[in-house]
């Protein structure tokens, strides 16, 4: 009972979580989508929250412990996910599914080339070749931090040193220190 309940709550909450994750506005506007309305937060938010308070009023702690980890773990996971993951995930599924399908059914060819796909896709899903990537962003951060550390290095190179003024010829009383010579 208590595997069967967790899993439950846990299916709950966690399609809440995509919910959410689908609709939230600053995310959206991060990743250049367009706005979509939220539709009944109260709603999305009690089904987040309802089945910890059904486990808490069963009494049934092992089942709530079990909750609380997976859709921590869950939440994670959801809001690491870019949408360009999200779309070759579904099309990877999309694939799998028509794979199993063309098997249960005994179409040989179909599901090679239904397998070839969903294979093709989840390789798309897994590579680190996938333009927008934050591994792409963070290379090209480090690139310009480079560029402007090398800048940096030049511009001292041509400041002047402290014991360049002294053989210059000038003294350490040219210099106004707190307000009086010396």
């Amino acid at each position: 009972m208590t595997g069967f309940l967790s899993i439950v709550t846990i299916a709950i909450s966690v399609s809440a979580l995509f919910y959410m994750r689908a609709t939230d506005a600053k995310r959206r506007r991060v990743f250049g989508l367009k706005p979509r309305p939220r539709r009944f937060p109260l709603l999305v938010h009690g089904a987040l929250w309802l089945p910890a308070i059904v486990l808490i009023a069963l009494g049934n702690v092992a089942a709530l412990l079990i909750w609380m980890g997976a859709v921590t773990v869950a939440g994670w996971g959801i809001a690491a996910m870019t949408p360009g993951m999200v779309d070759a995930a579904s099309e990877a599924t999309v694939a799998y599914r028509a794979a199993l399908r063309a098997k249960t059914e005994h179409l040989g060819t179909l599901a090679r080339q239904a397998f070839a796909s969903g294979k093709w896709r989840l390789g798309v899903l897994l590579s680190s070749e996938r333009p927008g990537r934050p591994d792409d962003r963070v290379a090209a951060l480090e690139g310009r931090i480079a560029e402007l550390e090398a800048e940096l290095a030049r511009r001292d190179e041509d400041a002047p040193r402290p014991g360049m003024l002294e053989a210059q010829g000038t003294t350490k009383t040219n210099f106004v220190i707190a307000g009086s010579r010396s």
